[in-house]
């Protein structure tokens, strides 16, 4: 199964007031650790052994990514970056699915995804279109394996100004579970969703020495940080464990 992950970074940042992939936290900007994460994943090295990583937004500080998209449909918010990458994905024809980023994550671990990726390329297997954690009970759709026959999905939500994405999750699996697109039977099409406990199995994956205890890390790992007061808690937080 051919993946190529994406950044979703090309959002207005307006509760932060200033663009949040280039804010520094622990000497990198926040795009720069989110590259670097992914290309420590083992599960998305090529036959080379290259991770190839593209930055969903318009920039002109690619901070070590190869490339970047620009936004069809700009100013709607993480949907807006899935629709281009997704239709980018189809484009370039060099892979059939997508691996989706925020680029607000800094604390979620490359060992982690990689475990993530590993159990969803089973579940792609077994006819799943769009793959994404639970945590807590709450799905996690802006981390997230999607097949490039979602895009039209996604691309009529924008046009509809439905820009949650979860509903477009669960209505593309849905729908190309009975029917066809191009001539191309979906009958398997799911949406498949992974419990994720932050627990020391969890912790052991990741390679932290963080006290899994410790409250702070089961609300960073999946959190956007979207204001100032949550990039103050992460640096609070950085320091407190290091560099790694």
């Amino acid at each position: 199964m051919r993946i190529r992950p994406y950044i979703l970074a090309g959002g207005r940042s307006s509760r932060m007031g200033r663009d949040k992939a280039m804010l520094t936290l622990g000497g990198r900007t926040l795009l720069g650790r989110a590259v670097d994460t992914l290309r420590s994943v083992p599960a998305l090295k090529d036959g080379a052994g290259k991770v190839t990583v593209t930055v969903a937004g318009e920039r002109t500080e690619l901070e070590g990514a190869d490339r970047s998209i620009v936004d069809r449909y700009p100013g709607c918010g993480p949907l807006g970056g899935i629709e281009a990458s997704l239709r980018d994905l189809k484009e370039n024809g060099s892979a059939e699915f997508a691996l989706f980023l925020p680029v607000d994550m800094p604390f979620l671990p490359a060992g982690l995804i990689d475990a993530l990726v590993q159990g969803w390329s089973g579940a792609a297997g077994d006819g799943a279109t769009v793959c994404c954690p639970v945590v807590d009970g709450r799905p996690q759709p802006l981390v997230s394996l999607v097949h490039e026959s979602v895009h039209p999905f996604a691309a009529a939500a924008i046009t509809a100004g439905q820009l949650k994405v979860t509903p477009v999750w669960q209505s593309a699996t849905q729908v190309l579970a009975s029917s066809s697109i191009a001539g191309i039977g979906y009958g398997q099409s799911r949406f498949h969703r992974t419990p994720v406990s932050l627990d020391v199995t969890v912790a052991a994956i990741a390679g932290w020495n963080v006290p899994v205890a410790d409250e702070r890390l089961n609300r960073l790992w999946f959190s956007n940080l979207n204001d100032e007061e949550e990039f103050r808690e992460a640096e609070t937080f950085f320091s407190c464990m290091g560099s790694s």
